[in-house]
């Protein structure tokens, strides 16, 4: 699981390559600079899950797919 964070807006995401993923959207938004964290979960049923429930606690700042308007500290305390 990843957070990828730039000021008030972040991505929770499952990625079994983030470092990569960082770049893809790093190339994508040049101009936001992306602070990230990842952390592992154990296998893929275990990762889904984790990701969802992190999903649902970020739910009322959705902004659009897996992009929320919270901090990075928030997100990373949602996928804790």
């Amino acid at each position: 699981i990843y957070v990828f964070g730039g000021g008030s807006i972040s991505k929770v995401g499952i990625s079994f390559e983030p470092d990569r993923r960082l770049l893809n959207l790093q190339a994508a938004q040049p101009t936001i600079p992306l602070t990230s964290h990842f952390a592992e979960a154990g296998d893929p049923t275990t990762i889904r899950r984790a990701e969802k429930l992190a999903h649902a606690m970020l739910s009322d700042r959705l902004i659009s797919n897996e992009w929320f308007k919270a901090s990075p500290a928030e997100c990373i305390d949602a996928v804790k």
